[in-house]
């Protein structure tokens, strides 16, 4: 027998909060056709994949050391933290990487941190109940009313702020004769 150590690594898993992991899952949901490419996975089209993706997401941060905002800011784009920022958190999707990253994070800190729904699980869900409230209220459908502006007597007279305030632009024709001529 050998002295030597084995050199196969052990799989360290980074350990996530819950409001950690619900975000995580979050970007997952929106943007698993990427995930799946970046982490060389086939899909299956079912849960198990982001599962699958979280947990390989968990991988790469333990074994790079990586805390949620370095992941973020070393192995996702732009637009997807961007996308993120607006859609599941409702807020600014301005910034750079780093920033837009660290913002992210900082949620995620939060106990209390739970993503906004998905919009194409908002769509699944409201627009069947849409579909089926107008075809079945189509009768009672009205023309939306416009609000009327209200003119000035000034504007009713024709008399506008433009007629009022016009100043008339000084002639500079002559001027520029005078300098060519010279």
């Amino acid at each position: 027998m050998s002295g030597r150590p084995s050199r196969q690594r052990k799989t360290c898993i980074a350990s996530l909060t819950e409001s950690q992991r619900l975000g995580l899952v979050a970007l997952i949901e929106d943007n698993s056709d990427d995930i799946m490419t970046m982490l060389d996975l086939s899909s299956t089209g079912d849960v198990s994949d982001q599962a699958t993706m979280l947990t390989k997401l968990q991988e790469v941060m333990g074994v790079n050391c990586l805390g949620c905002e370095a992941l973020l800011g070393r192995f996702f784009s732009e637009e997807m933290l961007r996308s993120y920022c607006l859609t599941r958190m409702g807020v600014s999707g301005k910034g750079t990487v780093p920033v837009l990253a660290a913002r992210i994070a900082k949620a995620w800190q939060k106990p209390s941190f739970k993503p906004q729904p998905c919009a194409r699980t908002i769509a699944s869900t409201v627009e069947p109940a849409l579909q089926e409230h107008a075809s079945s209220h189509e009768a009672s459908i009205r023309p939306a009313r416009t609000s009327k502006r209200v003119l000035s007597k000034d504007e009713r007279d024709g008399d506008t702020d433009a007629k009022r305030h016009a100043v008339e632009a000084p002639d500079i024709k002559p001027s520029l004769e005078a300098r060519t001529n010279l």
